[in-house]
């Protein structure tokens, strides 16, 4: 957590009359973040010693004190001007999320969202154009979504007043409109979601909020809802959403970019081999937990196919079976060498048989497209019993 506002939230809790704090805040606020972030126990977190057992993430973040959400408060403004805007937001977006609620929560505090199906609690949130939190309330699931704007609304016309247009699904229509405007003195949007269009479309403005939404969700702690009050889980994500920014905030005070998305590949590894048949051995290696497919292999290499690459290395080993079978001089499985293509029988007996070939990485695995299509992947076939059972030799393909 970043120093300052840290340090400038907790005076607000020093400056009390009666005896000094004994109780450590900064291990108080590491434990919470544990808490939320990994969604453990408050009594099985580490750091819940004598010095940090009187607070709960809960009591840190009350309705009475709001230690998080005005902590969230001050990191906000500063992404905003680093980000180039103003401090204070005059745009936002409005949405809702329905969560399983756990057998900790009474019956008083859950509803039925008949909708999606799901007994719980919903999430209200207001976000800036950034997808910043602005407001948080929850609610039972059964209210409605047009039901539970009106305190969020009117919680974020409090806070803040140079906000002038919310942007809402087709959920939100109706009365909640008119009063907003009359009110509140807001002008709420709906963006609707064309009926021509089919399957998932990123619709303007209002995929700020569902990424918010995704955002919360990392933390296993707001997965699923086990706080008895809604009050407390409000504090719950407001401390994620702290948690969130501070990192934020970390790197763009430290200049680093922002981290990648899982789904974005690493930097391709130097490739040091003369041929392309060593070449694609390392490439391979170099990144055993990635599915490769034949023609991404292709491309960086600049082949045709994978089959060519052992042409352009003096090797003819054709695109059959029964061809690459023929291809080289046998040898015996203690002689098997990176490169070399081995090949599995439904009969070990029978050549005719063979269905499917691999190339050695060393004497225990191979390089191989598990099915027609599929992709291409480093596995371990020896001492596996269906591979076992199917060997029936190896091949090193000759100029």
């Amino acid at each position: 957590m970043l120093e300052g506002e840290a340090r400038a939230v907790m005076a607000e809790l020093v400056q009390v009359t009666g005896r000094p704090m004994v109780h450590d805040l900064r291990a108080t606020f590491d434990a919470i973040n544990y808490v939320t972030r990994y969604g453990i126990e408050w009594r099985a977190c580490r750091w819940t010693s004598r010095r940090t057992r009187p607070y709960t993430p809960s009591s840190c973040g009350g309705p009475r004190r709001g230690l998080p959400e005005r902590l969230a408060g001050r990191l906000r403004g500063r992404l905003r001007i680093m980000a180039g805007r103003g401090e204070l937001p005059t745009a936002g977006c409005i949405d809702s999320q329905t969560v399983k609620a756990a057998e900790t929560v009474g019956a008083a505090a859950c509803g039925y969202d008949a909708g999606k199906k799901i007994k719980g609690q919903e999430r209200h949130i207001a976000v800036d154009t950034l997808g910043l939190l602005l407001c948080v309330t929850v609610t039972a699931a059964s209210v409605q979504d047009r039901d539970g704007a009106y305190p969020l609304l009117a919680r974020l016309r409090e806070k803040f007043s140079t906000i002038a247009l919310v942007w809402a699904d087709g959920g939100y229509a109706g009365r909640l409109l008119t009063w907003a405007r009359d009110v509140l003195h807001l002008t709420v949007t709906i963006v609707k979601r064309s009926d021509d269009v089919r399957g998932f479309v990123v619709l303007p403005r209002r995929w700020v909020a569902e990424r918010s939404f995704a955002w919360l969700t990392r933390y296993r702690r707001l997965v699923r809802v086990y706080e008895r009050k809604p009050e407390h889980h409000e504090a719950l994500i407001w401390w994620a959403t702290v948690h969130q920014m501070t990192r934020r905030l970390t790197r763009e005070l430290a200049g680093q970019p922002p981290p990648g998305r899982w789904a974005d590949p690493p930097p391709l590894a130097d490739l040091f081999s003369p041929d392309r048949r060593g070449k694609v051995l390392e490439l391979l290696a170099a990144q055993p937990w990635r599915a490769w497919k034949a023609a991404e292999l292709a491309a960086i290499l600049g082949i045709e196919n994978v089959n060519s690459a052992w042409a352009k290395a003096g090797a003819r080993i054709g695109g059959h079976t029964s061809t690459q079978w023929n291809a080289g001089a046998r040898i015996r499985r203690s002689e098997i060498r990176p490169g070399d293509l081995i090949f599995f029988a439904h009969d070990p007996t029978r050549p005719a048989t063979i269905h499917h070939v691999g190339i050695a990485v060393d004497a225990t695995r191979m390089v191989h497209a598990p099915s027609t299509g599929s992709t291409v992947r480093i596995s371990t076939w020896a001492g596996a019993p269906y591979r076992e059972r199917r060997f029936i030799g190896a091949v090193r393909p000759s100029a």
